[in-house]
């Protein structure tokens, strides 16, 4: 019994794994798409059509951040700690969700974490965007070369957290390998004691 119910569990920190990988992939994207925007963007004249167009562009990176930080499996959103039932992000940015990481018991004394908090993660990385937004609508061509290390931190973090995602989820996959392997052979052993004759048995004995 204990064997199935790890095993579910298992299944469900993979679906909820997967999918936090798939966002901070997603994440790390749209950050560098910004870092690209800052590069491509020399123009000194804010009025400047192609400043304008920059600022757009960015504004709609912010909503897609803010979008994959509200990232939900079934009724659940991933990086809002707890608070799992409702929205992380409010449409402004705002973070309303806590810093607690979820865990779920895989097997006797082996417990993973489900996800990762989206403070600071992902308000690291509307902080870093909204930056260049400022730079890019008013500040000068070397204000707005600077914002690329705060977008570039933003990137780093969003990699480390995919790669601790990726790690509990290689756990996770080989805890599950193990449990299918045991509860086999655990099946094995019931169906040749099933099998034996009762009567050959006590004789036996």
């Amino acid at each position: 019994r204990y064997i199935e119910q790890y095993r579910r569990n298992g299944m469900f920190a993979t679906a909820k794994l997967s999918t936090e990988d798939v966002a901070l992939s997603s994440l790390i994207d749209v950050l560098q798409t910004a870092k690209q925007t800052a590069m491509a963007t020399t123009s000194p004249d804010l009025a400047d059509a192609s400043r304008q167009a920059a600022a757009s562009a960015v504004q709609q990176l912010r909503n897609q951040i803010i979008a994959l930080g509200n990232t939900r499996v079934g009724e659940e959103y991933i990086f809002a700690g707890d608070r799992s039932t409702t929205a992380p992000f409010l449409a402004n940015g705002t973070y309303v969700g806590d810093a607690n990481v979820r865990q779920i018991q895989i097997n006797d004394g082996v417990n993973v974490p489900l996800n990762h908090s989206g403070q600071p993660l992902f308000t690291d990385a509307i902080a870093a965007i909204d930056n260049l937004l400022v730079q890019l609508q008013g500040g000068t061509p070397d204000q707005i070369q600077a914002s690329i290390s705060v977008l570039e931190d933003a990137t780093q973090l969003a990699l480390r957290d995919q790669a601790e995602a990726g790690a509990r989820l290689k756990d996770v996959k080989e805890t599950g390998v193990r449990l299918a392997t045991l509860s086999a052979n655990l099946a094995d052993r019931r169906d040749g004691l099933l099998s034996v004759d009762p009567a050959e048995a006590i004789i036996r004995l």
